[in-house]
């Protein structure tokens, strides 16, 4: 994987010129073998080693953040040649790198819900989703469930008594 090391950080840093942030994860496929016992002949198996998205922004490190990578794939596979009877790396047919937007939410201001959610008709879709046009709706989420209104919990008029308790 250290032959590839330049590639797959090339590839990250295209995509972080685009964008401000990447979700980035890797799928190592390879092909294992063994030998069958009594049978002289050989069984091969296709295994695949995955990591979790990583949010990669303009300024992670992504050398340490490779060498993370390398030795969690590298690490699974040794364990997956202990824990399994007699497989062996035969080869490694590909090492998958998926690159996709990283899209951070933003808690700056009220953010409609989707419909599907506004449908559920659940206590978070009435009390902490209060409509605001400043800076603060962590506060009018916090007031709106400390003190829940009677009637249309979604405006802020039904909170501002409480803003400076």
């Amino acid at each position: 994987m250290s032959h590839v090391e330049s590639i797959v950080l090339d590839k990250i840093q295209e995509g972080l010129n685009k964008q401000h942030g990447l979700k980035v994860n890797f799928i190592l496929h390879c092909i294992h073998q063994r030998k069958i016992s009594g049978a002289g002949t050989m069984e091969y198996k296709d295994t695949h080693f995955k990591t979790k998205n990583e949010i990669i922004l303009k300024m992670t490190d992504r050398n340490k953040y490779y060498f993370r990578v390398k030795t969690k794939l590298t690490n699974e596979m040794q364990d997956f040649q202990v824990k399994q009877s007699q497989w062996c790396l035969k080869t490694i047919v590909a090492l998958e790198l998926c690159i996709n937007k990283f899209i951070p939410l933003r808690g700056a201001s009220y953010i409609n819900l989707p419909k599907f959610i506004q449908l559920k008709h659940v206590v978070i879709t009435c009390r902490l989703n209060v409509k605001n046009e400043d800076n603060k709706c962590f506060i009018w989420a916090l007031l709106s469930a400390l003190h829940p209104a009677e009637r249309d919990p979604q405006r802020i008029s039904k909170y501002k008594i409480c803003e400076h308790v």
